[in-house]
């Protein structure tokens, strides 16, 4: 392995009111067509309101709007003839999240989600309850020019594509977190990922309290 180290992700900065969504958890009902929206908030405040709206192209599919009760509120949005996500047709759903107050809208975040369930049965994986043959191929993630930066988002489209052009339907990730813009392109493209954390150099207790939160961190990260 080549060694590396710093930053090898972008880095932004973002202006922001104080009070903000700070990161969202969507999590798709396939078997109830819905999905529901948690809004992470930085802080609540009093008469604070949460509108949330799911778009195909230009057409509302759903729209919620609520009274935020603490700093974590949850919109449900009922999906009428939704349309599921697969590698053979990655549909994603629109997602428009607005915080208000006073009728002023206070922060707005765009996002995306695709209707999707992953599940297990007599020993068989499940896509959208229906058996589905996992053909991962094993990407560690690295690029001959930059290492584990990808250079350029045309790099990481043409990597997907051609994943796919071999016949594989998603990549087993291992040994590297990816860049969420990998992931991104996963998602708009239609690749399956299976993703794991890094094996330790010297497994002992300060490795154990180290992957622990850390794999928590991603997990939270990478939940949607």
């Amino acid at each position: 392995y080549t060694r590396t180290s710093g930053i090898w992700q972008p880095v932004w900065l973002e202006a922001t009111d104080s009070v903000r969504v700070a990161r969202l958890r969507i999590t798709p009902d396939v078997d109830q067509s819905q999905v529901s929206i948690e809004a992470v908030l930085s802080r609540s405040v009093p008469d604070l309101k949460l509108r949330v709206t799911a778009r195909l192209g230009d057409i509302v599919q759903a729209q919620s709007e609520l009274t935020c009760r603490n700093a974590r509120p949850v919109a449900t949005l009922k999906l009428e003839g939704q349309r599921l996500w697969s590698p053979e047709r990655p549909t994603l759903y629109d997602l428009t999240v607005e915080l208000l107050a006073g009728g002023k809208v206070l922060d707005t975040v765009q996002s995306y989600f695709g209707q999707r369930k992953v599940s297990t049965h007599e020993g068989k994986v499940y896509l959208n309850n229906a058996p589905y043959y996992l053909k991962l191929v094993l990407d560690q993630g690295y690029w001959p020019d930059s290492i584990l930066t990808p250079p350029t988002d045309d790099a990481i489209q043409y990597d997907i594509k051609m994943t796919k052009a071999f016949g594989f339907n998603g990549a087993r990730k291992h040994q590297k977190v990816e860049d969420p813009r990998w992931l991104y392109w996963c998602d708009k493209l239609g690749l399956l990922v299976w993703g794991e954390m890094a094996n330790a150099q010297a497994y002992n207790d300060e490795y154990v309290t180290r992957f622990v939160d850390e794999w928590q961190q991603i997990i939270a990260r990478d939940y949607n």
